[in-house]
């Protein structure tokens, strides 16, 4: 099997696409991979029509998972397409997001080491990229996951509260948790009364709110007057609450 044969299926490429060039950097450590479209036509993200190929784009750069300890990169002039409405755009790749200078294999491993060291800046070193990439790979991967997720259709039975600090001197946000799930639900900056019944009351519905049987909050007098403020305009009874300082042991 040729190089650009073996290359062109360790990156999963569709058939439309296949990398053409191959090349090495001994001195820097560097695998350059060159990615061109083989169609004469594309599909346009806008309406879904499949179109001529209008032009191409300069050439771009991807940062790929690293091989045989080399970084990688991938390159390619992107198509573009004209559709019926005379619009112009790019087709999109099966490797990146359209945003992104960054490959989906890169996003996914930079991923596993956040959740490997909880550490921004050693993920980082390990991955030889800037802390602002990575912290972009962290919060792309929230929105993803919060774009994903429908809070407000769940029946939500118990919740945990706490606050975390962050930087240096006293700043903190209010975090809402479910600890049988293992997952944050929503984070609040500021722990007083006002930033903490907002909190609740933008995160859940009053359906929801009524439904909670337990919370395993801090001892902080702001969200205890916060829950009870939520708790009385909903007409509840404190007796189905659960009032709990485990948190502040820990």
């Amino acid at each position: 099997m040729e190089t650009k044969e073996l290359f062109t299926r360790m990156l999963h490429l569709p058939e439309e696409w296949e990398v053409y060039e191959v090349t090495y950097e001994e001195p820097h450590q560097q695998i350059h991979l060159k990615i061109r479209y083989l169609k004469k036509e594309g599909v346009c993200k806008a309406t879904g029509e499949i179109c001529p190929i209008y032009d191409y784009r300069p050439e771009r750069q991807w940062r790929h998972l690293d091989l045989m300890g080399y970084k990688t990169y991938l390159y390619c002039c992107i198509p573009r397409v004209k559709n019926s409405l005379g619009e112009v755009s790019s087709i999109p790749v099966p490797w990146a997001n359209d945003e992104e200078r960054h490959t989906h294999d890169f996003e996914n491993y930079a991923i596993k080491l956040l959740q490997a060291t909880h550490n921004q800046t050693k993920a980082g070193e390990l991955l030889d990229v800037s802390y602002e990439k990575i912290n972009r790979v962290m919060h792309n991967s929230v929105e993803r996951g919060l774009s994903r997720r429908e809070l407000s259709s769940e029946k939500i039975i118990s919740i945990n509260i706490d606050e975390k600090s962050y930087k240096k001197g006293h700043k903190y946000v209010t975090v809402i948790s479910q600890q049988a799930r293992n997952r944050i639900l929503e984070v609040g900056k500021d722990r007083t009364l006002e930033a903490t019944e907002t909190l609740l009351n933008t995160t859940f519905t009053e359906e929801q709110l009524s439904s909670i049987k337990a919370i395993c909050v801090d001892m902080w007098d702001p969200f205890m007057s916060a829950i009870k403020k939520s708790v009385r305009k909903l007409r509840l009874s404190m007796t189905n609450f659960m009032w709990s300082s485990i948190l502040t042991k820990g």
